[in-house]
């Protein structure tokens, strides 16, 4: 896992193959566009910042079996969110995760990560996770998923499809 911890101008492409990029400290990236496939994005919020724009407010995520991962900050409330100006995150192919590692529920704070459009290719899985997913109590993680394929996210008792699965490591294809 590479990790970063300062400001990088780099404004091409992005990608995260089979390892992991680890953004912490002052570490943020310039790029519109970042590909994971078999690795893992992670916004570590518990180190010396906690920054919650880390990425283009219009940055495209692209996943093929990738995870984009949040550890919140101790000393505040994080709350991330993916693609609030442009597309968002799309699940191209096989199975993807979303993980939010939240502070200690001593410190009155929550982390969330929010995924403001999820575009999902047909075979494509995703699995979201966290300590007390959805909880709204201290010391709980959060994930939100505003839209899915560019509409509001319908779902039916909190469900989105059966291609996403909460709290599990792994989901099916369809």
């Amino acid at each position: 896992t590479l990790i970063l911890t300062g400001a990088n101008a780099y404004t091409g492409t992005t990608n995260i193959l089979g390892n992991g990029l680890t953004l912490q400290d002052g570490a943020t990236l310039a790029s519109t566009t970042i590909n994971i496939g078999g690795g893992s994005l992670n916004f570590a919020n518990n180190g010396l910042a906690n920054n919650n724009v880390r990425v283009s407010a219009g940055a495209l995520f692209n996943l093929s079996g990738g995870t984009i991962a949040l550890t919140g900050a101790n000393q505040a409330s994080s709350a991330v969110t993916l693609g609030s100006t442009g597309n968002g995150v799309s699940l191209l192919q096989g199975a993807n995760g979303f993980t939010v590692t939240p502070p200690s529920a001593t410190t009155n704070n929550v982390a969330s990560l929010t995924v403001t459009n999820l575009t999902r290719s047909i075979g494509a899985v995703a699995s979201f996770a966290a300590t007390g997913l959805g909880s709204m109590v201290t010391g709980n993680g959060q994930i939100f998923v505003a839209n899915i394929n560019g509409a509001a996210a319908a779902n039916t008792n909190g469900i989105l499809g059966g291609w996403a699965v909460a709290g599990a490591t792994s989901a099916a294809a369809d």
